[in-house]
């Protein structure tokens, strides 16, 4: 099950309303505008009335075809050198990593194009696979412990 913790990856740390996860109803989600994750209810995660709203954003049906979601490509990070670390603190760059993935890279699936930056947040999730739906309508994701919506990248 994932935590709060795991959950802020997922999150946009530059805009208020999605800069942590949020409760509603039974779930808990967490989103970067790009990529929405939704799983249970956590405790420890209160519900935000400026949170973006999702009502509606939920496909009614699941696309038939599922695929894993593939590995991309990681890049040694350009502000720590692959340290992590810069002045003794954590990269906020790779978050301390030492890598990352390149968002204007992108993959194709299905004829639908997605960024790899949010294609390796994906394979952090356990058995994570994509549904997309077309080129500009927002594929399902489904993994172990919730699901979530990814928009995929104009050509």
């Amino acid at each position: 099950m994932l935590t709060t913790a795991d959950l802020m990856k997922f999150c946009d740390q530059g805009y208020s309303r999605t800069a942590k996860p949020w409760s509603l109803g039974e779930d808990t989600m967490a989103t970067d505008a790009i990529l929405l994750i939704r799983v249970p209810r956590l405790a420890d995660v209160s519900e935000n009335p400026e949170a973006p709203k999702t009502d509606g954003m939920w496909p009614k049906t699941q696309a038939e075809q599922r695929y894993p979601v593939p590995m991309v490509p990681l890049h040694e990070c350009e502000k720590c050198g692959g340290d992590g670390q810069i002045d003794g603190g954590v990269c906020a760059w790779c978050e301390g990593k030492g890598k990352y993935a390149y968002e204007d890279d992108r993959e194709e699936i299905a004829g639908c194009l997605f960024g790899h930056k949010s294609l390796s947040l994906l394979n952090t999730l356990p058995n994570c696979e994509i549904s997309p739906t077309g080129p500009r309508t927002p594929a399902w994701i489904r993994f172990g412990g919730g699901d979530g919506l990814l928009m995929p990248r104009r050509r």
